[in-house]
C-alpha cells in the first residue's frame, strides 16, 4: 500500500515542483486565477514578479506538508490527522489573508506612472 501512495504523490506533487520553479522565475502568471481575467490597465497595477513568487512559495510549503503528512501516515503516527490538518488550515488561511490584505502585491505609484508612461 506504502508504494502506491507514494506513486500517486509523485505523479501530483512532481508537476506541482515545476510548476513552483516556474513560478518563482516570475512566469506563469497567466495560471494564477484572477490576474489572468484581469484587464491589461488593471494588471499593470500589480507586480507581477511578487505575485508569482508569493504563490510559488505557497505552493512550495503545501508540498512540503503533502509529503510529511504522507511520512506520517506510512509511519502509522497516532493521532497524525490531528496535529497537521490545524496547521495545513492555519496555513492556508493566513496565506489567503496575507495575499488579499495590505495591497502586497500592487506596484509602487512610481511604478505604475513609469510603465504607463512607456505604453504610450
Amino acid at each position: 500500500m506504502d508504494i502506491v501512495l507514494w506513486i500517486i504523490l509523485g505523479a501530483v506533487l512532481i508537476p506541482s515542483i515545476v510548476l513552483a520553479i516556474f513560478l518563482l522565475n516570475g512566469k506563469g502568471a497567466f495560471l494564477l486565477a484572477g490576474y489572468n481575467t484581469m484587464s491589461d490597465d488593471k494588471k499593470a497595477q500589480y507586480d507581477q514578479l511578487k505575485l508569482c513568487r508569493f504563490a510559488g512559495w505557497f505552493i512550495i510549503a503545501l508540498v512540503l506538508w503533502i509529503v510529511v503528512f504522507a511520512l506520517g501516515l506510512s509511519m502509522q503516527i497516532p493521532r497524525w490527522e490531528a496535529i497537521t490538518l490545524p496547521i495545513f488550515f492555519a496555513g492556508v488561511f493566513g496565506a489567503v489573508i496575507y495575499a488579499n490584505t495590505g495591497k502586497r502585491f500592487h506596484k509602487k505609484v512610481d511604478d505604475v506612472d513609469e510603465s504607463q508612461d512607456i505604453q504610450n
